[in-house]
């Protein structure tokens, strides 16, 4: 069981990423999109992995169009995440690609 949360307007996503210090977003339309449908299982099994962060599922499909503006989300699957600062992917990849940049953003830094 994941614990992603559904959020449809931008008010809602305010609110989650400043009650958490780490919020991953995945903009995603399931209904039509395939490479969203198969990333939806490899992100809610990496928020099973980290429950302690904040994992996010917006529907561009039913989301309010203020909540896609504010992002500029103009593909899907496209993935958010904040910290003190945006960072973020965008386009189609392949589900294994989008997990392992989460991954190493998740990763702790190494000194060489």
């Amino acid at each position: 069981m994941s614990n992603v949360v559904e959020v449809d307007s931008l008010e809602g996503l305010q609110g989650l990423i400043l009650g958490q210090s780490y919020t991953i977003v995945d903009f995603a339309a399931e209904s039509w999109c395939v490479p969203c449908q198969q990333f939806k299982p490899h992100f809610d099994a990496v928020s099973d992995m980290y429950p302690g962060m904040g994992f996010v599922h917006v529907d561009v499909d039913t989301a309010d169009v203020d909540l896609l503006k504010y992002f500029n989300i103009q593909s899907v699957p496209t993935v958010l995440w904040f910290s003190t600062a945006i960072n973020g992917v965008m386009g189609a990849r392949t589900a294994p690609a989008l997990v392992r940049e989460i991954q190493l953003l998740l990763a702790p830094a190494e000194i060489y």
